[in-house]
């Protein structure tokens, strides 16, 4: 770039001389090549050269002053004189401008940022120009700015995804041009995932989902999506990717009672290779049903009480069923005892059953008081869900050894023997008699301890 400005010299208004100076401020591009020329005003042929007031020797004579790489230790002012003339030349050598590329930013939305900057050059002047390529070019925005150009772009009012990124630079040292083509512009929009998922059971294994998209976007839009269920942890089934026509579908599970379903749901541009982020998981359980297995590890143990030795107190110990067999949450257990020689199917007449208790589903361990010692007893247990009960896990209880003393002959005793229990007795049957009716009492009620 170069400005001339030309005088003459004239003082008290008489021109001296015939001396012309010409001021010619030229602006040269570092490593560039540049040629100064003295004024060709008579047919002399030599010229005096100086910079910043000192003689360049080496020029005596040339009429044109040669750089072919300029660096910045040739800026200066230059001067030329010839046959009493003179020319003054201006020289800045300076940094040329940076173009650096288009940087356009992923968007949860159409709506794309797009930016480029120059170099860390002042006075540069950015100018960004959009075209859309699709059969023909046409030009869609063009933006310019000092230092950086931001604009933004609306995918949705265009058909096809590629566009031209056209740069210019410009400083007073110099110009630069650069394009940059995004075939795929889509795959910059990565949508947020769905803000709510609601699943609502529809029969026994199958559920009616409904979601909600970002606000950004609309229904009908070019927004797809897809799904992924997990069923008790296991991986279940994937959608392939759908058109979000509206924002409610239906899912079938496998024919697992009780078991934990867990959806989450991602969206995509239709112009678009990549997908957002899954959504929260929203997890469901399918219904209820009667336990599969009865309970586990049941034990019972007795202790024959002292006083009543006919009778005893059984304590039953047991497990719940695996979980994959549980079906659903045991809210309380049965526990059954009867002789073993009775049969008892009917789970309603409990009649010929010597004690029939439920016990909460927390609990594992339960004293049963008031079974007789010296019988069997086949014990049976039962889990509990709301939807029905599981098969009996029975456990048969041994009797007791008889430990009855064998009656004496009477003719062996002595009368002294005899006298002193039969005092002994007449002192203690009124005490003995009031305690044993009253434990006899309490284990005519058949009382049940059942603890955690």
């Amino acid at each position: 770039m170069v400005l001339t400005i030309c005088r003459l010299l004239v003082i008290g208004g008489v021109l001296l001389w015939k001396v012309l100076f010409c001021d010619s401020t030229r602006f040269i591009e570092e490593g560039k090549e540049f040629i100064l020329h003295c004024p060709q005003v008579n047919s002399s042929n030599t010229a005096n050269w100086s910079r910043n007031g000192r003689n360049l020797s080496e020029l005596i004579g040339n009429l044109s002053y040669h750089v072919t790489s300029a660096r910045f230790s040739d800026s200066g002012v230059y001067t030329c004189t010839r046959s009493g003339f003179v020319e003054v030349f201006d020289v800045k050598v300076g940094r040329g401008p940076t173009v650096h590329r288009t940087v356009c930013f992923n968007s949860s939305n159409t709506t794309i940022l797009c930016t480029t900057r120059a170099g860390y050059t002042s006075n540069t002047r950015v100018c960004l120009k959009v075209e859309h390529v699709f059969l023909n070019v046409k030009e869609v925005e063009k933006q310019c700015n000092e230092g950086n150009v931001t604009l933004t772009l609306d995918l949705d009012e265009f058909q096809y995804q590629t566009f031209n990124f056209i740069t210019t630079v410009t400083n007073p040292f110099g110009q630069r041009t650069k394009l940059d083509q995004f075939r795929r512009l889509g795959d910059k929009v990565i949508p947020h995932p769905p803000m709510y998922v609601e699943m609502y059971p529809d029969g026994v294994y199958s559920f009616n989902v409904s979601f909600t998209i970002p606000p950004s976007w609309k229904i009908g839009s070019k927004l797809l999506y897809s799904y992924t269920v997990t069923q008790d942890n296991l991986p279940s089934h994937h959608s392939l990717e759908r058109p979000l026509v509206n924002l409610t579908f239906k899912i079938q599970v496998q024919r697992k009672p009780y078991s934990l379903v867990c959806l989450r749901i991602r969206l995509k541009y239709f112009y678009s290779d990549f997908w957002g982020e899954y959504s929260l998981p929203k997890c469901q359980r399918t219904t209820e049903a009667a336990p599969s297995t009865g309970p586990l590890s049941v034990a019972a143990t007795s202790v024959q009480d002292i006083l009543n030795p006919g009778y005893r107190n059984v304590t039953v110990t047991w497990e719940p069923p695996e979980e994959r067999n549980r079906n659903g949450i045991i809210y309380q257990y049965s526990v059954t005892l009867k002789k073993e020689t009775v049969e008892f199917t009917n789970e309603v007449d409990n009649y010929d059953a010597l004690m029939h208790v439920f016990v909460n589903g927390n609990v594992t361990r339960c004293t049963l008081s008031g079974i007789p010692s010296y019988q069997p007893v086949n014990i049976t247990l039962k889990a509990w869900t709301k939807m029905g009960v599981s098969p009996g896990t029975s456990y048969t209880l041994d009797p007791l050894p008889d430990r009855k003393k064998a009656v004496t002959d009477g003719t062996k005793r002595t009368f002294t023997r005899k006298m002193t229990m039969a005092t002994t007795m007449t002192l203690t049957i009124p005490i003995t008699t009031t305690v044993i009716l009253k434990f006899l009492q309490y284990f005519q009620a058949k009382s049940s301890v059942c603890r955690q």
